[in-house]
């Protein structure tokens, strides 16, 4: 098993779109309105919209293991002298079966 962080590019947008609203879905769970969270993801986090921000960079950086995306980072400047972390998460799922502790 093999851990690579890597740029992520078109081919990964399923895959970041799937992590990044599950994991936004969890962190919300029992705060928001089911109708909230699916407006929410279908507007964040449907293909179109995180391939077009994966060309503008928004998303920085994949984890991948065993050739599955199992994690993603994104952000961005939002200042002059500061930037902001967007998104941070990981697909528990997928790092369940990668048995990640013999790393």
């Amino acid at each position: 098993m093999e851990l690579t962080i890597v740029k992520p590019d078109e081919n990964h947008a399923s895959a970041v779109a799937t992590i990044c609203a599950n994991g936004w879905r969890q962190t919300v769970e029992g705060k928001f309105s089911e109708a909230y969270q699916i407006k929410t993801v279908d507007f964040w986090y449907q293909y179109e919209r995180v391939s077009k921000d994966i060309s503008k960079g928004i998303y920085t950086y994949v984890a991948i293991i065993n050739d599955e995306v199992v994690g993603v980072i994104g952000g961005g400047q939002t200042k002059a002298n500061s930037g902001e972390v967007f998104v941070l998460y990981v697909d528990e799922e997928n790092l369940h079966n990668t048995n990640l502790k013999q790393m």
